[in-house]
């Protein structure tokens, strides 16, 4: 799902969930900036296939579920130009990614890609980064393939804080350079 996300407005999040659950959130700007200003095209087959892809790179069964759809970024709501976004699902005993929608009321000046996974409670760092890894593609994903070892330890120490259950939130943010 490299191609999806951006070094821009990058954001990391891991929080503490209901049932001893931990949901991880990665978003960013979206990575094709021909959709700047216009309708968002995305192909769902395509995107249903990077989700599937993603599911089966994470060889830990603490993942339970992913999500990813795509939001919109300094927009005003007015519904006149409705039309749909496809979001894709996947969750464990599951092999296919379920297809579903968002709805979309006007053309924001720009998209985002949101990307949510919920995993069990651990104590280890190991589960979360193999989601982030996969999901970010770090082999090939633009603009931090060169860094992916330092995003590496500051997300290990950015959220050891919420697996040893002192805190129940923390983002780790890249900004625009």
């Amino acid at each position: 799902m490299y191609n999806y996300f951006t070094k821009d407005c990058l954001d990391i999040t891991l929080e503490r969930g209901r049932e001893d659950k931990l949901i991880l959130h990665i978003s960013s700007d979206y990575g094709k900036e021909a959709f700047h200003k216009q309708q968002l095209f995305v192909d769902e087959k395509r995107l249903a296939t990077e989700l599937e892809r993603t599911w089966k790179e994470v060889k830990s069964k603490k993942l339970q579920s992913i999500f990813i759809g795509f939001g919109e970024c300094d927009h005003y709501d007015d519904m006149t130009n409705i039309y749909y976004t496809p979001t894709a699902y996947i969750k464990r005993g599951k092999r296919k990614a379920e297809m579903g929608s968002r709805e979309h009321g006007c053309i924001p000046k720009d998209w985002s890609v949101n990307f949510s996974a919920v995993l069990l409670d651990t104590t280890t760092i190991g589960p979360v980064l193999q989601v982030v890894e996969s999901a970010l593609d770090h082999k090939k994903y633009n603009g931090l393939s060169k860094e992916y070892n330092l995003l590496k330890k500051q997300l290990t120490k950015a959220f050891r804080p919420i697996l040893q259950k002192k805190k129940v939130y923390v983002n780790y943010h890249i900004d625009e350079e």
